[in-house]
C-alpha cells in the first residue's frame, strides 16, 4: 500500500493597517532559537537563511511555512509595524498593526548643542524571553549641526536612548543613557547631557596594568546607595562553560533560557534595574593618558567602582572576564 505525504501548513492569517484596512505587502517572519533577527530603524537589516518568511498579498493575507510552537510573529510595513506570540494570534487569525512610534530631541556635551553625535535606541519587547528566538531592534541615529536628532520607525513601548562614544580600540561605549516609554503614533522628546558638571580625574595604575589604551578598564560612576540594593541574582553556569565549542554554549543557553530558573533570574534582574535606574548611573570614559570623564553629573553622593583587565587579553574574551587585575571603589 503506498504511502501518500502532503506538504504542511504553517501560521496563516490576515495583517491589517490601524485603520482597519488589509496590509497589502507586508513582512511576517517568524523567528527561531536557531536563526537570528536582526531589525534596525524598523526594516530587516540581517536575517539567517532558515527564518521563516512570507509578505501579504492585496488583501493582506499571509501563509507561513510549519513552524514549532511557541513562536511569535513579526510583522513591518511603512504603515506600522507588530510582534505577536502564537498564543494571541491564534486566537483571532489577525495581525493589527500599530503606528510607528517616534523619539526626537536634543543632545548636548558641556550643556552647549552637540552636533554629529550617534545615538544607539534599543528596544526589549516585555514578552519575549528565550522561547520566542533572538531579536535584535535597535536604531542608530545622528544628531545634526544643531544638535538635534529625530528617530522614525520605532515600535511603541519602553525605549532605551544612549550615546555612542568611540574609544581608541575602535569599538564604542554608551552614555547618557535614559529611557522612555512611547505610546503607539506617538513622539517622545529626550534632552541628553543637559545639566550638571564634568566630572575628571586620572587613574593611576602600576606599569604591569597598563596598555596602549585603556580599553581594558571597565568603570562607571553611580548614585551612592546600600550595597545590598545593588546585588546581582547568581546563577550556576557549566564547569566546562569557557571550554565548550560556541555550538555547544549556544545549546546550553538556549536550553537555560527555557527552564524555570531563566524566568526566575529575568525577573530578579529586572527588579533589580528598577532599583538601581532611580539614581545616576554612568560609564566612565578612560583616556590614553589615564584621564577619567563623566559629563553632566547632577550634585550628589557617588561611588566610581569598576575592575581593570589584563591589557594584553581581549577585553571581550572569556579569560579576560575571569582573570581582572584589579578592582576600583571610590566614594565621592
Amino acid at each position: 500500500e503506498d504511502i501518500v505525504l502532503y506538504r504542511g501548513q504553517g501560521p496563516g492569517g490576515v495583517v491589517l493597517l490601524p485603520d482597519g484596512q488589509p496590509a497589502a505587502l507586508a513582512e511576517v517572519y517568524v523567528p527561531n532559537q536557531n536563526y537570528f533577527l536582526q531589525i534596525n530603524n524598523g526594516k530587516i537589516r540581517h536575517h539567517e537563511a532558515g527564518i521563516i518568511f512570507d509578505r501579504t498579498d492585496e488583501e493582506g493575507r499571509f501563509q507561513l511555512s510549519p513552524v514549532e510552537a511557541p513562536y511569535c510573529l513579526v510583522v513591518l510595513h511603512e504603515a506600522g509595524g507588530a510582534m505577536i506570540p502564537d498564543r494571541e494570534f491564534e486566537q483571532t487569525g489577525t495581525v493589527v498593526l500599530q503606528p510607528w512610534s517616534a523619539v526626537e530631541g536634543m543632545v548636548y556635551l558641556s550643556n552647549k548643542p552637540a552636533p554629529n553625535q550617534i545615538l544607539a535606541l534599543s528596544q526589549h519587547p516585555s514578552f519575549i524571553e528565550g522561547d520566542y528566538g533572538h531579536i535584535s531592534i535597535t536604531s542608530k541615529v545622528t544628531t545634526d549641526e544643531n544638535g538635534k536628532f529625530s528617530c522614525r520607525r520605532l515600535f511603541p513601548g519602553r525605549i532605551q536612548v544612549s550615546r555612542m562614544v568611540p574609544l581608541e580600540s575602535g569599538a564604542s561605549r554608551s552614555m547618557n543613557t535614559t529611557v522612555v516609554q512611547v505610546e503607539p503614533g506617538q513622539t517622545a522628546e529626550v534632552i541628553l547631557g543637559q545639566g550638571g558638571r564634568n566630572v575628571t580625574g586620572r587613574l593611576l595604575l602600576p606599569a604591569e596594568m597598563r596598555g596602549r589604551s585603556y580599553d581594558h578598564v571597565d568603570l562607571a560612576i553611580q548614585t551612592a546607595v546600600k550595597r545590598e540594593t545593588l546585588e546581582s541574582p547568581s546563577f550556576e553556569m557549566p564547569e566546562t562553560y569557557f571550554v565548550m565549542t560556541l555550538e555547544e554554549k549556544q545549546r546550553w543557553q538556549q536550553e537555560w533560557m527555557q527552564s524555570p530558573a531563566w524566568k526566575e533570574y529575568r525577573k530578579k534582574m529586572e527588579e533589580l534595574l528598577g532599583r538601581s535606574g532611580m539614581g545616576f548611573h554612568e560609564s566612565v570614559i578612560v583616556d590614553s593618558d589615564g584621564t577619567l570623564r563623566v559629563e553632566n553629573v547632577p550634585p550628589g553622593d557617588y561611588l566610581l567602582s569598576g575592575s581593570i583587565g589584563d591589557p594584553k587579553l581581549d577585553r571581550h574574551s572569556a579569560e579576560c572576564y575571569q582573570n581582572r587585575l584589579g578592582r576600583v571603589a571610590y566614594p565621592f
